[in-house]
């Protein structure tokens, strides 16, 4: 899983090249700023805004989560904030930051887990590509999706499965030699 993670972040977040900066970006920039980035973990970005003044897209993060999908994860909203706690995924304490790296690799777990044709099962056995398949329409950079056709990695590859699998393999490599397994 940490591993599929990783190349869902390549895709989301192409253009920043150091995967902890990805945690941090923005689709659209807040009102009033020209950056695509974010400081604080406290919230979704856009949750402080207005929704009067929200964008099309309201992605943030490494996973370019969407305000509305991060109150459904997390705090069992709907949208007319009223709770309904079979939406709800995550249970966080009233303390803790609730954009955090690890609470956005949460919710993306938690959004693959709600996909009715079982992508968990697929990551977990390997494969891939019909992983990818069954993600395309909620992470439309991924290989096979709409904003994927013309998608050049930074050495100009095209990010086609083939590609997404030969990072697979690497991040796995690294993360296995990181943890001690053989």
């Amino acid at each position: 899983m940490r591993t599929f993670l990783r190349c869902l972040r390549d895709y989301e977040g192409q253009e920043e090249a150091d995967d902890a900066k990805r945690y941090n970006l923005l689709n659209t920039a807040l009102p009033g700023q020209k950056e695509r980035r974010f400081s604080g973990f406290d919230t979704h970005p856009w949750s402080k805004i207005d929704k009067s003044q929200w964008p099309n897209s309201t992605a943030a993060g490494a996973y370019q989560i969407l305000a509305n999908t991060w109150k459904e994860r997390v705090f069992g909203l709907d949208s007319k904030n009223s709770f309904n706690e079979r939406q709800q995924d995550l249970f966080l304490g009233k303390s803790e930051p609730s954009f955090t790296p690890a609470i956005q690799d949460r919710v993306a777990v938690a959004v693959i887990a709600r996909v009715n044709t079982n992508p968990l099962a697929d990551i977990r056995n390997g494969k891939h590509e019909d992983t990818v398949k069954k993600l395309g329409s909620t992470w439309s950079s991924l290989p096979g999706a709409k904003q994927n056709t013309s998608r050049k990695s930074a050495d100009g590859r095209a990010m086609d499965m083939v590609y997404f699998a030969e990072i697979f393999n690497k991040y796995l490599n690294e993360f296995i030699a990181k943890s001690d397994l053989k």
